[in-house]
C-alpha cells in the first residue's frame, strides 16, 4: 500500500513540475523573451519544404 501511495505522490509532483515549467516558458514567449519558430520555418531549415 505504501509503495502505491509513494508512486501516486511522486507522479503528482512530476506533473506539477511539468505544469510550472510549461507555464514559465509560456510567460517568456508572451513577453517575447523566448524564440518561437513556425513549422514552415523548421521544415525549411531541415530541407523538407519540397
Amino acid at each position: 500500500m505504501c509503495s502505491y501511495l509513494r508512486e501516486i505522490i511522486e507522479h503528482g509532483i512530476e506533473e506539477a513540475e511539468d505544469y510550472y515549467l510549461a507555464a514559465e516558458v509560456l510567460e517568456r514567449v508572451r513577453k517575447g523573451h523566448e524564440p518561437i519558430h513556425s513549422s514552415a520555418d523548421i521544415r525549411k531549415s531541415l530541407g523538407l519544404d519540397n
